[in-house]
């Protein structure tokens, strides 16, 4: 692969971050394919204001997955479910596995607005041998999420961690998962089969349906904690003593946008690592 598509869900109050995010692609990821950044209709002048050029394309959300249309069941569904203050999320993470229809490639990366990207990476770091390099541990946590994929897919799980986002996906491993959907649905599309099965998690089922058929390391190479992001800050504590400084073990870090901390802050932060310095090679 000469270069590594990507998927941004994107709202138009979170443009700020995903325009550093798009600075510390443009510095360090000169192999980045198209960033497909979806968001919902209403938000669309603004964000192809925002990103009007390659490597960036811009999408509306329900162009991607029809059952966003106005008028469509998802969100007097979600509303039912009682996961009404959660709709932003399942869409998020609805975008990212309808994202294998749209994608080159067999690999491709998804992103969120509150990533960056902090050294040098190649397609090749992301993707050796032909496999997209996980996480792919035991899974030690959230057992609930396993718990809604066996719900949803119809059998047991072996809860492996394959991290959140930023991640790889294969783009014929989404598809095959998507068609055990459709098979799930008997009627209907796959992403109305899980519109309707709410709640659920996109890498819990990827990871689920792939183990249970026999092709998770088929397509994925299990590097253990680190192998795509780390250093990450998920709390206001560790934003206290956090320095993005570059690793030699993965390739982006996470600042959770739902802390509140401002755009301008954590731009000052990694300001030293997009003002041209040569970043840390990756191995």
């Amino acid at each position: 692969m000469a270069s590594i598509d990507a998927v941004l869900p994107l709202l138009a109050d979170d443009i700020p971050r995903a325009q550093l995010l798009a600075r510390s692609l443009a510095r360090f990821f000169p192999e980045l394919g198209t960033c497909w950044v979806v968001t919902p209709r209403k938000d669309l002048e603004a964000v192809s204001a925002a990103f009007p050029s390659s490597p960036y394309r811009v999408v509306a959300e329900d162009e991607l997955i029809p059952e966003l249309r106005p008028g469509s069941s998802f969100f007097r569904v979600a509303s039912m479910l009682g996961a009404q203050g959660y709709v932003g999320w399942y869409v998020q993470q609805l975008v990212k596995l309808a994202a294998a229809d749209i994608v080159s490639g067999d690999f491709y990366l998804t992103l969120d607005s509150d990533a960056i990207c902090t050294r040098l990476t190649l397609v090749s770091d992301l993707v050796r041998d032909g496999r997209g390099v996980c996480d792919g541990r035991p899974a030690y946590k959230h057992d609930e999420w396993y718990e809604w994929a066996e719900r949803v897919l119809g059998f047991s799980s072996t809860r492996t961690d394959h991290a959140v986002t930023p991640a790889l996906l294969s783009r014929d491993a989404v598809r095959a998962l998507t068609a055990h959907l459709e098979q799930r649905a008997q009627r209907g599309s796959w992403r109305g089969y899980l519109v309707h099965s709410i709640p659920w998690t996109e890498y819990a089922l990827y990871t689920t349906y792939l183990e249970h058929a026999g092709m998770y390391d088929r397509y994925h190479l299990r590097l253990g904690k680190g192998a795509v992001y780390g250093n990450c800050v998920w709390s206001g504590e560790q934003y206290d003593a956090w320095d993005p400084a570059p690793s030699e073990n993965f390739h982006f870090t996470v600042v959770q946008s739902t802390l509140g901390i401002p755009v301008d802050e954590i731009a000052a932060r990694i300001e030293p690592l997009l003002d041209g310095r040569e970043p840390a090679r990756s191995h």
